[in-house]
């Protein structure tokens, strides 16, 4: 959309509304490229802003929840579910979710777990990524690990006010 409104300012720019229009219409239409350059600028837009809403989503669960939790340590589990997760949009995200999350919290990084759809879907509609997300909610624990929902996990206790005086070891102490 922006780029048409782009190619629309710069016709509305550098032509006058006054003259007749040509009859080599090629002049106003879009060309390829620059139409396919602006698909490219949206969708690094896009992953960009995804990286940046999952960044946040794991930096506020570690943040309220247990940040010394033992499953920091341990690979990060991602399940992409739906017709989406076949896109190499999202590979590419949860790649370079990868390796953010190695930097950030020092783990091992994550894990992409594929969900496979039966045979008996995927031959019995071209729609299977309708199902897709049914299917993959509908898988047993032991297939993709148990999942407990953020509002099952009890926030950590907060840490009292610290007093300077609480570690102060004296000469008398030694």
């Amino acid at each position: 959309m922006q780029a048409h409104e782009k190619q629309a300012q710069d016709l509305r720019d550098k032509h006058d509304p006054l003259s007749p229009i040509t009859e080599d219409v090629e002049a106003y239409l879009l060309s390829r490229d620059r139409l396919l350059d602006a698909v490219g600028e949206a969708e690094a837009k896009l992953k960009h802003q995804c990286l940046i809403m999952v960044r946040r989503v794991i930096k506020e669960a570690r943040t309220l929840r247990d940040p010394n939790a033992s499953a920091w340590r341990e690979r990060l589990h991602i399940l992409l579910i739906g017709g989406g997760g076949q896109l190499p949009f999202f590979r590419t995200l949860v790649s370079e979710l990868d390796a953010w999350l190695k930097d950030y919290v020092g783990n091992e990084g994550v894990t992409f777990l594929p969900v496979s759809l039966p045979q008996t879907i995927t031959n019995s509609t071209t729609e299977y990524h309708r199902l897709a997300v049914a299917w993959g909610l509908s898988q047993p624990e032991f297939n993709i690990g148990e999942i407990t929902p953020a509002d099952q996990i009890e926030d950590i206790e907060p840490r009292g006010k610290l007093d300077w005086d609480d570690g102060f070891i004296s000469k008398d102490q030694v």
